[in-house]
């Protein structure tokens, strides 16, 4: 038996998309080679994946602000619609997290309706 025909009936038998049960069906060539090239890309996704996992390559980069103001000015504006003035409270932190920056109370809160819609001062 040649070695070409080997590989052949190696993939009609490894052929794993059959429509019908493996009793009322027989492999093809074209199913056997998709399920080898099918097989062949989960293997070389799996290595990747876990060579990714396994790459210990952590980098942290920090970079001062330029900027040497001691008070710097942030606008923004946040919608909660039909929540009175009274339960909003705003904090602001550090990048990391770790510590609660002094902001002073220059926030204006203006309520509104569940439309976006000015109800007057809080």
């Amino acid at each position: 038996m040649s070695s070409s025909n080997t590989v052949t009936r190696t993939l009609i038998n490894l052929d794993q998309f059959r429509v019908v049960s493996r009793d009322l069906t027989k492999g093809t060539f074209t199913g056997g080679a998709f399920t080898a090239v099918a097989y062949a890309l989960l293997l070389l996704l799996l290595i990747a994946e876990l060579r990714a996992f396994l790459r210990k390559n952590y980098q942290t980069n920090i970079i001062m602000d330029q900027n040497n103001d001691e008070l710097i000015q942030i606008n923004f504006d946040i919608l909660m619609y039909d929540l009175p003035c009274k339960y909003l409270k705003i904090g602001v932190w550090d990048r990391f997290g770790e510590e609660k920056i002094n902001s002073t109370d220059q926030f204006h809160y203006i309520p509104v309706d569940h439309k976006g819609q000015y109800k007057g001062m809080a």
